[in-house]
């Protein structure tokens, strides 16, 4: 890393003015912020080449990007199609580019964002606490080309929602909005409207860690898994509840059995999953962690899921109850 004689100010990415080292400036730094995100000793930290990113590491196995000029960098996503990034701090979400130490843009916000690409990169949203903004990529300057509140179309207020994360699906139809409150929801990408509310889990709302990750789509986009207070992973049939959705109209309820039992056994016909107001629970909860399980992700390549609590679960399925092979390669046909 170069290093020069003159210095500038950290400024939201504009141009500044150098500024020279003297010992009258040095001797008036004070603290600006603390960030207390580390439970053990940092052990390491680095800044890139631009000076804008600052990494550090510590005895606790964690690793943190803070931007320099806002503070921390609570939510990233890369572009699924080029080396374009979003960093997302709590006064700003920037467009960043790997190929150019310059910020690309940014779009002013107050409060903890999530941000997602869509599978195309055309289009980003984020999320602040219920309110979703959809944005087209080469003209997001301008604003966002759809704004909801999560939930409103259902019926339920808005104001008692706050996202954590957002997740296109693999088609880039919907968005799975997850929270830390009893339910998550999946809206419509195009309209913004909301189509289902995902419940019968244990909410993390009096957890103190809470990762944001606690939820997945599969990699085809049919179906949703989520962490449990409980311990407990549940999954969400998203291909089916659309399905019967369209079939009998927006008060629709499903009629295919019920097998969301705490035992994660076989399915009964306990009662339907998609009820009034878009209400889905969940037709499966597998069992694995005895504490909360804060974080699940599919593999995008193979038929296999982890989940992580204190310990890291790889789950594969039985190949001789499915009759297939357990690492069935989804890039050759099972992906859409």
């Amino acid at each position: 890393m170069s290093h020069s004689e003159s210095y500038s100010i950290p400024s939201g990415g504009q141009q500044a003015t150098p500024i020279q080292l003297t010992p009258a400036l040095l001797g008036s730094l004070k603290v600006a912020k603390i960030f207390k995100d580390n439970t053990q000793i940092i052990t390491s930290l680095d800044f890139d080449d631009s000076g804008t990113k600052c990494i550090t590491s510590a005895q606790d196995e964690s690793l943190h990007v803070y931007d320099c000029v806002t503070g921390k960098v609570v939510a990233l996503e890369m572009s699924p199609v080029d080396d374009q990034f979003i960093a997302g701090s709590e006064d700003a979400v920037r467009l960043w580019d790997l190929r150019s130490p310059n910020c690309q843009g940014a779009v002013s916000i107050v409060g903890r964002p999530a941000v997602a690409f869509d599978p195309s990169g055309l289009v980003f949203a984020i999320a602040l606490g219920c309110t979703l903004r959809l944005y087209d990529l080469k003209c997001f300057d301008q604003g966002p080309f759809k704004t909801a509140e999560i939930g409103q179309s259902l019926g339920i207020n808005p104001t008692t929602i706050v996202a954590t994360q957002l997740e296109f699906s693999s088609d880039g139809k919907d968005i799975l909005v997850t929270t830390s409150a009893d339910a998550h929801y999946i809206v419509d990408s195009f309209d913004a409207t909301t189509k289902f509310r995902l419940v019968g889990h244990y909410s993390y709302s009096n957890e103190a860690f809470q990762s944001g990750g606690e939820t997945s789509w599969t990699p085809d986009g049919r179906f949703v898994f989520s962490g449990s207070k409980d311990g407990g992973i549940y999954v969400w049939d998203i291909a089916r509840a659309t399905a019967d959705a369209a079939a009998a109209g927006s008060g629709a309820t499903n009629t295919y059995l019920n097998g969301a039992n705490g035992s994660g056994g076989s399915a009964s016909n306990s009662g339907s999953l998609l009820g009034a107001n878009g209400e889905l629970r969940p037709f499966k909860v597998l069992k694995a962690h005895g504490t909360p399980s804060h974080i699940v992700a599919f593999n995008p390549k193979y038929l296999m899921m982890v989940s992580g609590s204190t310990e890291l679960a790889f789950w594969e399925p039985d190949p001789n109850a499915v009759g297939m092979d357990a690492l069935h390669d989804f890039s050759k046909g099972g992906r859409h």
